[in-house]
């Protein structure tokens, strides 16, 4: 009789929702931000999408960098997206798939007279501006560490950074390409700027679930579905959808 009672308290009320996961990224565009109070991207898109086919419901905020990688150390939130990795966040983070690439550079006044051959230590003498608890990369985090990089001053956003490079706060100023353009133009600031060659390294992004949550299965799950959209093109599509905010001499109005 109990175990009836149950079974019809189900069908009455209908299948239980799944709980709504906390994912987090920050203001990275064009992988992510935030336009007329909704947050916007090719990353975000990847991951909502991914998450549909999971047929499991997400809310996607942005956040400062350092803020959101303590939440995923503490196990407060769910995920972080647009993650480089490092050995550090192995210790308390589990690591999807690739998710998307992205080509670091270094960013300098136009007026510099700055120049780069590949070797970091030859710009040692110069001020970094870095967005605090990001990684650049192995190159430049080994770097860092070694003390051979010195004089960094630490910010929020990468449209901050690229501020102070045009008020000679800073004299260099790294970025993911795609980024720094996209800020550039956002700025009116593409004649005023320009990017050292070579490049520093193309680095892999992921998704990352905190080691706390034991969030081994869903990220399987992840991989699973970011899988099906490579193979069925719904990745590609994805990437298309936002390819003017790709363009290297992006075009359109800046974003209001």
């Amino acid at each position: 009789m109990l175990r009836f009672v149950l079974i019809v308290v189900l069908v009455i009320s209908g299948p239980i929702q799944a709980k709504t996961l906390q994912i987090l990224t920050m203001e990275n565009a064009p992988y992510s931000f935030t336009q007329n109070n909704e947050v916007k991207g090719i990353g975000v898109a990847l991951v909502k999408e991914a998450f549909k086919r999971m047929d499991q419901p997400i809310q996607v905020s942005i956040a400062p960098w350092a803020r959101a990688m303590e939440q995923i150390r503490s196990g407060t939130v769910d995920g972080l997206f647009n993650v480089y990795r490092t050995a550090e966040r192995e210790l308390f983070a589990d690591y999807s798939e690739l998710l998307q690439d992205e080509t670091v550079v270094l960013f300098v006044r136009k007026n510099s007279t700055i120049t780069f051959n590949g070797d970091l230590a030859a710009l040692s003498q110069y001020k970094f501006g870095t967005i605090r608890g990001y990684s650049y990369g192995r190159t430049y985090d080994k770097t860092v560490a070694d003390g051979v990089i010195n004089k960094i001053k630490l910010l929020t956003l990468t449209e901050q950074a690229l501020r102070m490079l045009m008020m000679e706060r800073i004299d260099i100023a790294p970025s993911g390409r795609h980024v720094g353009k996209y800020y550039l133009h956002q700025l009116g600031l593409q004649a005023s700027v320009r990017e050292l060659s070579p490049p520093l390294e193309t680095v892999p992004t992921y998704l990352i679930f905190p080691k706390k949550n034991k969030s081994d299965a869903l990220r399987r799950r992840f991989n699973k579905a970011l899988q099906s959209m490579r193979d069925d093109g719904t990745y590609e599509k994805i990437y298309q959808t936002f390819h003017p905010l790709l363009e290297e001499n992006l075009s359109q109005e800046p974003r209001t």
